[in-house]
């Protein structure tokens, strides 16, 4: 299995988990065998909140993971990453290795739409809306 992980750089499984899917600087993408963390790969998703024309959505596409484990997302990003075939569970990790155990092990539920965060006004603003954010901003 194939599991990506929005995250603060520099990523890796030590890394902490970023609140906010659209907001991570970086996924580590973690390849599990079994329940053993197999191979670990770091790469830059900074996508349109930071500028760049891309979603990070559109990034994990090009990486061909099954699974993303999130404290937070938008409802496109969830509708396009479900379209995409990849499976979204909610964690309450606070780094990477733990995000992946809670999703190998049966411990994250998958997200619904009702569950996303609501669109416009930034990580702050959304802090209070968004059912799945669960840690304060590192700021």
């Amino acid at each position: 299995m194939r599991i990506a992980v929005p995250s603060f750089s520099p990523g890796g499984l030590k890394a902490r988990v970023c609140p906010h899917f659209g907001h991570a600087e970086v996924v580590t993408v973690v390849d599990v065998e079994g329940s053993r963390p197999v191979k670990v790969e770091v790469v830059d998703c900074r996508g349109q909140h930071y500028g760049y024309a891309r979603r990070p959505a559109e990034v994990l596409a090009t990486l061909s993971v099954d699974a993303v484990a999130v404290k937070g997302l938008g409802v496109k990003a969830l509708e396009w990453l479900k379209q995409s075939g990849v499976k979204v569970f909610r964690v309450e990790a606070d780094n990477v290795e733990e995000a992946v155990a809670q999703v190998v092990q049966g411990r994250a539920s998958e997200v619904s739409a009702e569950e996303a965060c609501i669109g416009g006004g930034g990580l702050e603003a959304q802090a209070y809306s968004c059912l799945l954010y669960t840690s304060p901003s590192p700021r």
